[in-house]
């Protein structure tokens, strides 16, 4: 049984507070707070958080379990620590790590993300297409690489000004993503050049249906700030492996 709750866990989990304050055990309200969902595990480092295995050592005598992360259903990051003491008491720890979790969210969206459309970056796509090419290798399906380049996009920026010109390439953005599967990538490469990968194809057929549905879309007029703004692109297809080992 709990021995000492701090008044912080009755704001972090308020729900698990009420099940350790009318004196079960720690396992017990754990427990049942995973099973109702107050809790959700997100990242499992030990294979339990109360467990009777041998546990990590620590200093001064003590022992401790590697920490686990959970959210709340309040939507609260926790890291939940055990530490055994000498004697014979466990203390276990919850710390709000939302502020960290935010920040490391900000962190992969600014290494992987474009700023303007939210797309994968250059670097990113390409990680992301070398990974579904070793796929392929081990699956025998294949790949397929679309490129888009705007047309004349310079004359949009220099006769309607630059704002226009960054809402016309997010909507480009919006237009290319909405026509891809989940598991497709798209990404803009950099100033008007975007790109996309169809993962596990099996013929070129797929390719066609989804590259046709998207030049149809970006061959509609954009109304941009009540600007209606027409544009034509340039857009060549590869597949992997047929047209190429990389």
């Amino acid at each position: 049984p709990c021995l000492v709750i701090n008044k912080t866990l009755s704001r972090l989990c308020p729900k698990l507070n009420e099940l350790l304050e009318v004196g079960g055990t720690f396992e017990d309200a754990f427990n049942k707070s995973l099973a109702r969902g107050d809790l959700k595990l997100i990242e499992v480092q030990t294979h339990q958080l109360i467990s009777d295995s041998k546990a990590l050592p620590a200093t001064q005598g003590d022992s401790a379990e590697a920490p686990r992360e959970f959210l709340t259903e309040d939507g609260v990051y926790l890291r939940v620590t055990k530490r055994d003491t000498e004697n014979n008491g466990t203390i276990i720890t919850f710390s709000d790590i939302s502020y960290l979790k935010l920040a490391q969210k900000q962190l992969h969206r600014q290494a992987t993300k474009d700023g303007l459309t939210g797309l994968s970056n250059r670097n990113h796509f390409i990680t992301k297409l070398d990974d579904a090419i070793a796929r392929s290798k081990r699956h025998g399906h294949k790949v397929a690489l679309m490129v888009f380049d705007l047309d004349k996009f310079k004359q949009v920026n220099d006769t309607l000004g630059h704002a226009v010109g960054d809402e016309l390439l997010k909507s480009v953005a919006d237009r290319i993503r909405e026509n891809l599967r989940e598991i497709d990538v798209s990404a803009r490469m950099g100033g008007d050049e975007f790109a996309a990968f169809l993962d596990q194809i099996k013929d070129v057929r797929e390719v066609r249906i989804t590259a046709d549905r998207i030049i149809q879309e970006l061959h509609q007029r954009v109304d941009i700030e009540g600007i209606d703004v027409e544009v034509s692109w340039s857009i060549g297809n590869a597949m992997y492996a047929d047209d190429a080992k990389d």
